[in-house]
């Protein structure tokens, strides 16, 4: 018996399988967790993926806990059972998913919290939507004619290397896939979609350290036409501007190039500010570095309050503190920071010092 767990979240993925993999009345379940491998910092290499989709299809692995990822391209013959941890987010996933139980008599069950009616509604249009589907495919016939999507070409008469509409999405992914990154930034592009007169038009915008931030695409009839042709005009400036090459491959945007800006001529510093491909050091405080000596026996940390005092006062924070073996500069004693939330909303933060706490072994 094989089955598929679906989730939305990768943090959800990796602790259902951690907690089923430490229940020993749930043993026989041998589980895996499945990611992307464009999920930020998070995310999977195309091996790992390759290797725990042949285990899940040889038997080593018999339960599988994955996200979207593994809605689409995934065919075990052998898989008779599909649960939706979380409920699909559209009718595609929601037929994607289920296709995955390939198995005759196959089960897809969904986890619907108790009680709530509209997860339960949502449920309901799924399958409504996709009765609709159904018939609409089953009352077509092979002499219906249909418009194709005009597909737009890019081509460079120097090398013959050409990308189209339907290419560019994931050219643009791996352009910002090379940029500079650290454990804090992760480029990747943001979409956001407009309705205008003649259709729908995409504003595509880039990561702060790419060529150039923004571009937007014409109206299209739809929200892929319109993401597709922005993809295909960022490309294109950005073959312009040099951040691919005449192969169109990330070209002075991949991180295996290092730029220095300690050194660079007057005469270089407007290209390399377009580009801002340089990366800063992390610096760690000392005072908040891990401590060298062994904590064998009793020992003694600084406690520092951090106050949080609403604007107005109408309602109280948790109370957090601050543990560290050195004590913090006198200036941090001083710090008064206001805080600005949604809704207009101010609260003052401030740290106080509280003196020293002794704990024994066992409290470490």
């Amino acid at each position: 018996m094989k089955c598929i767990v679906f989730v939305k979240r990768i943090i959800v993925a990796r602790v259902v399988v951690q907690i089923l993999q430490n229940l020993k009345c749930l043993d026989f379940w041998r589980c895996e967790f499945l990611v992307g491998c464009h999920s930020g910092l998070r995310n999977m290499s195309r091996d790992k993926m390759s290797s725990i989709i042949e285990k899940f299809s040889s038997g080593e692995v018999n339960l599988l806990v994955a996200t979207s990822v593994g809605e689409e391209g995934l065919d075990i013959q052998t898989c008779c059972l599909v649960v939706r941890f979380d409920l699909p987010e559209t009718v595609n996933s929601f037929i994607q998913s289920r296709g995955r139980a390939r198995m005759s008599k196959s089960k897809y069950v969904f986890l619907l919290e108790r009680g709530n009616h509209s997860q339960e509604k949502l449920l309901d249009d799924y399958i409504t939507g996709e009765i609709i589907m159904d018939k609409e495919i089953n009352l077509r016939t092979s002499n219906d004619m249909f418009n194709c999507l005009e597909e737009n070409i890019y081509r460079v008469n120097d090398t013959g290397a050409s990308i189209s509409t339907a290419c560019s999405v994931s050219l643009l992914h791996r352009y910002c896939d090379n940029l500079p990154r650290d454990i804090f930034f992760v480029p990747s592009p943001s979409f956001f979609f407009v309705d205008d007169v003649d259709g729908i038009v995409c504003k595509l915008i880039l990561p702060p350290n790419a060529a150039f931030r923004q571009v937007n695409g014409q109206p299209c009839p739809s929200k892929d036409e319109a993401k597709r042709d922005a993809c295909l005009k960022a490309c294109i400036k950005l073959h312009e501007l040099g951040a691919l090459t005449d192969f169109l491959l990330p070209g002075q945007g991949s991180r295996k190039i290092k730029v220095s800006t300690t050194n660079n001529s007057e005469s270089n510093k407007d290209d390399d500010e377009s580009f801002r491909e340089e990366l800063y050091e992390m610096l760690i405080p000392a005072v908040l570095r891990p401590s060298r000596c062994k904590l064998d026996s009793s020992f003694k940390l600084h406690f520092y309050y951090i106050e949080f005092i609403p604007i107005p006062a109408d309602r109280r924070y948790q109370m957090f503190g601050l543990f560290v073996i050195n004590r913090l500069p006198e200036e941090s004693e001083k710090l008064d920071v206001e805080l600005h939330l949604a809704r207009a909303r101010i609260v003052k933060a401030g740290i106080k010092y509280l003196g020293k706490i002794e704990f024994n072994k066992e409290e470490r």
